[in-house]
């Protein structure tokens, strides 16, 4: 199972590993769901992979965790201020949120249920069709990790890792994957992540 981690360095990620969803903590949900309606990124209520068109917590807690696998990946650039260099920290994010696509499709390879999460909300089409109509892209698209209440930075230093001093920003990527030989519920839930 070593192999989505040298592959995923190999793809340029600085660091990678495998977390058990099962055992991800939702505790800060409240806090990220508050950020999000701060709406600093200006995305809050425009988009279907943003809050609240993700859902409520609980539907993102029960996602979550009907999966079986979990590989998270950290990418570190020079620091950037997502504040004040905006548009230079959206187009790293894309890029970041590229390369876990291309994992994402190796993934997809050996497992048929894998759901994606990047560092900020999507960038397929330039105007959403949230909230008039269903998601155009539901299989391309990136959903945020912060929108699916997960502590990216929690997560991270509770597989034994550390964050860079501030002499760096760290970008993460989140997949979650499932056996093939899923019960029709799970699969039925699953229906529902894509928007």
């Amino acid at each position: 199972m070593k192999k989505y981690v040298d592959l995923a360095c190999s793809m340029g990620f600085n660091e990678a590993v495998y977390f058990d969803p099962q055992k991800v903590s939702f505790h800060d949900a409240d806090i990220l769901r508050d950020a999000c309606k701060a709406n600093y990124c200006g995305k809050h209520g425009k988009y279907w992979n943003c809050p609240p068109g993700m859902g409520t917590v609980k539907k993102r807690e029960d996602i979550f965790y009907s999966y079986d696998h979990g590989i998270m990946m950290q990418l570190l650039t020079e620091p950037l201020n997502s504040a004040l260099q905006g548009e230079l920290y959206q187009e790293v994010a894309t890029s970041v949120n590229m390369m876990g696509k291309a994992l994402k499709e190796n993934i997809k390879k050996e497992y048929d249920d894998v759901y994606l999460m990047g560092m900020s909300g999507c960038t397929l089409c330039d105007v959403c069709s949230y909230p008039v109509e269903e998601c155009r892209h539901p299989d391309e698209v990136v959903t945020s990790i912060s929108g699916n209440c997960i502590n990216v930075y929690r997560l991270w230093e509770s597989t034994g890792l550390t964050r860079p001093g501030m002499d760096m920003t760290d970008l993460y990527v989140i997949i979650l994957y499932k056996n093939k030989t899923q019960s029709h519920q799970d699969q039925s839930l699953n229906k529902e992540l894509t928007i």
